[in-house]
């Protein structure tokens, strides 16, 4: 007897009924033996396709006819793949209203007690959103990295946990180092005057206040220079958390702030012994 997936048929009828109920997709199950048929298939099919479940039980072609043409030969794999356990596909279906949609397929195998391959069963879920998702997010990081290698302000991407994976240009040119590898031999700490200051920017971009926050900076020569960092968080495809970061050298502004300030100095001072004088 083969233990694959070899359920009763009250069992099964059941197990169907669950997830029909669940909420996870269409749910779907096709005997292949001793002939093909459409056996079972859920009310959601009409929110993914548009195509009610009746209409799919009088026209066995159907199944066929939605499928995205040039995606068929993805779906018959599935199907004829079925003992090997190739159990997911993601291709195209056509809308009743003529839309492309993707879908999301997968399959179980059903066998009966002598082991033959009798049917299939599986889920059919609508990831257009999500497709659409990744493609937006795909374009804008690609924007993203042609703009951060083409503004005269250092950028960089940093995750939750402090690691810095993205680096441009400018910032490499900014701390005095000749390119990308070379800056990322040395630890992000090395880059700070107060060692620490890395982890508190994290902190505080963590808490969305990390905007115009000026810290010292050490140059690969060992200079100190003044940096001024603003961190934008983003979610990345993979739902994780990272902030991008635009570093802006402030050092000039900051020399002449201190200069306005020891003259501001020097005229009070002279004006204090002249009403003392």
């Amino acid at each position: 007897m083969n233990e694959r997936t070899n359920l009763s048929n009250r069992d099964r009828e059941e197990g169907l009924r669950l997830l029909d109920n669940s909420g996870a997709g269409c749910i779907y199950r096709c005997q292949v033996w001793p002939d093909v048929r459409l056996k079972h298939i859920s009310p959601a099919i009409t929110a993914i396709t548009g195509f009610t479940p009746e209409e799919f039980y009088a026209d066995a072609k159907l199944v066929c006819t939605v499928i995205y043409p040039e995606d068929r030969a993805i779906f018959n794999g599935l199907a004829q793949s079925a003992e090997r356990q190739i159990t997911r596909v993601v291709g195209r279906c056509i809308h009743k209203d003529g839309t492309v949609i993707r879908v999301e397929v997968t399959n179980t195998p059903v066998y009966n007690e002598t082991g033959r391959l009798v049917g299939i069963e599986g889920t059919v879920r609508d990831i257009t959103a999500h497709k659409q998702s990744d493609e937006v997010l795909r374009v804008s990081e690609a924007k993203f990295r042609s703009l951060a290698e083409n503004v005269p302000v250092g950028i960089f991407v940093v995750d939750a946990e402090g690691r810095v994976t993205e680096r441009n240009r400018y910032l490499v040119k900014m701390f005095g180092y000749d390119s990308v590898p070379e800056m990322e031999e040395a630890p992000a700490s090395a880059h700070y005057f107060n060692p620490t200051d890395s982890d508190r920017l994290l902190d505080l971009a963590k808490m969305g206040m990390a905007k115009n926050v000026e810290l010292r900076l050490r140059r690969k020569n060992g200079n100190i220079f003044f940096g001024s960092f603003t961190a934008i968080p983003q979610v990345t495809q993979f739902g994780k958390l990272q902030f991008s970061v635009i570093v802006e050298d402030v050092t000039e502004r900051k020399n002449t702030e201190e200069k306005l300030r020891e003259a501001e100095t020097r005229v009070r001072e002279a004006q204090d012994r002249t009403r003392d004088g």
